[in-house]
């Protein structure tokens, strides 16, 4: 079957009974290694799972329960590898935990499928920002988290004035362009914390969290921070965009919500 079959004592240290030639090609190491090494199952498993791998593995011998789990194993080249397991304890004449047979089945495409998937349903194809389901996911995070604390959050929506002439003149393609380079700009427009999403066309939205509530120079905190953001976008629309060596200048129109000044939610 392709996937790695083994039988081990219990005890971490003896060395393996069995392991089948597929263990060769899941982890570059020979039969030889994996028998003679009590510890070679340990020295490939990933350093961030194998605490949780290994306390999976020791309560299924001593509840008697049958084991399946998924965690990361390292090849010899450095690469990664998901792996499925699947193992089931064997007792001693007197009820104890003695052997444990199992296999190891290589899932690394599966999971690579999977998180494709689970990236694509948060994120915009086009440009790779969230989308508008994550931003409101992370956006009802942020308010909660604003009356926790007493913090603030702020919403930009941002429409580009005349997306419609960029793609009747130059076509669809230029259009794309201009959009994947618009999401570079804004990216760098906003603070580490901030959150730049495309809500669709040629709009986008921005998140401002954990804005402070105090008083600035005649105006609250978070307004002067929402502006300034503002502010900073329509100075990156300042340069051209270079769609295809034809120079075109964009600008766009930008709306303003604050939390808690404007709505509750």
């Amino acid at each position: 079957i392709p996937a790695v079959v083994y039988l081990d004592p219990v005890d971490e240290d003896s060395e393996s009974i069995y392991v089948s030639p597929q263990v060769v090609e899941l982890l570059g190491i020979s039969q030889d290694e994996w028998l003679t090494d009590p510890y070679a199952w340990r020295h490939h498993v990933h350093p961030e799972d194998i605490d949780r791998a290994w306390d999976q593995y020791r309560y299924a011998y001593n509840a008697h329960e049958p084991l399946n789990h998924e965690y990361r194993m390292v090849h010899e080249d450095g690469t990664v590898r998901w792996v499925l397991e699947q193992a089931y304890p064997i007792d001693d004449e007197a009820g104890d935990p003695w052997l444990i047979q199992g296999v190891i089945f290589d899932i690394t495409e599966r999971k690579r499928a999977e998180e494709q998937v689970s990236f694509l349903a948060y994120h915009d194809k086009l440009t790779g920002l969230p989308n508008r389901a994550l931003f409101e996911e992370l956006l009802e995070t942020a308010i909660a988290r604003a009356h926790r604390h007493d913090l603030g959050v702020g919403v930009l929506y941002l429409d580009l004035d005349n997306f419609k002439l960029v793609n009747d003149s130059l076509g669809h393609h230029a259009g794309d362009e201009l959009l994947q380079q618009l999401a570079e700009r804004l990216r760098g427009c906003t603070r580490e914390t901030d959150l730049v999403a495309r809500q669709g066309g040629d709009e986008f939205l921005l998140l401002l969290a954990d804005l402070e509530r105090g008083m600035g120079p005649g105006t609250e905190a978070g307004v002067l921070v929402a502006e300034s953001v503002a502010t900073r976008v329509h100075e990156a629309l300042q340069e051209a965009f270079d769609l295809g060596g034809v120079e075109f200048f964009a600008s766009a129109s930008i709306g303003v919500s604050l939390f808690p000044q404007d709505a509750a939610d």
